[in-house]
């Protein structure tokens, strides 16, 4: 267009935008206590919440990742994967459409205390956080000794649910 003998001159800036998603992975911080037998919810949490159903989701044990207690993947929880020891102890128990992608554990044991690892993955991202949980009760030892022509101590380790 021409004004007054003056050329307007109109300009474009075409600004691409690459929307990839990409989330955080929302732990708390510290220690998560839970009693011998008892049930524990290891939380995590993406954010921003983004729909986890079609990714991939393992949560395992440090340097134990090719043993996972849980593996989520193609659209369900992988059954006879992973750690023998959890088999029908542990359940995702959050809202994948929601990004909650926490942990159930069943009929805690000594044996379960420890650092948990929660890893995610979709087509163009991954995350992983931790999670720590320590197993309370109180140990009480007791130990006896007999007089005889054999000297016999023994030591019985008893954990009590308080």
């Amino acid at each position: 267009q021409i004004y007054s003998g003056k050329v307007k001159r109109t300009n474009y800036i075409l600004i691409v935008l690459d929307l990839c998603e990409f989330s955080d992975l929302q732990v708390p911080g510290g220690f998560i206590q839970a009693k011998v037998g008892s049930s524990v919810l290891l939380p995590c949490e993406m954010s921003p919440a983004l729909n986890a159903e079609s990714y991939k989701v393992s949560w395992y044990r440090p340097n134990k990742e090719d043993s996972p207690v849980l593996l989520y993947k193609d659209l369900k929880v992988q059954e006879n994967t992973g750690d023998p020891q959890y088999r029908g102890r542990a359940s995702l128990v959050g809202d994948l459409q929601k990004g909650n992608v926490s942990l159930k554990l069943e009929n805690l044991t000594l044996a379960d205390r420890g650092e948990y690892v929660c890893f995610v993955q979709s087509g163009t991202w991954y995350e992983r956080a931790s999670v720590n949980l320590d197993i309370t009760g109180k140990i009480l030892t007791y130990s006896s000794y007999q007089n005889t022509s054999y000297h016999f101590t023994a030591t019985v380790y008893l954990f009590l649910i308080c």
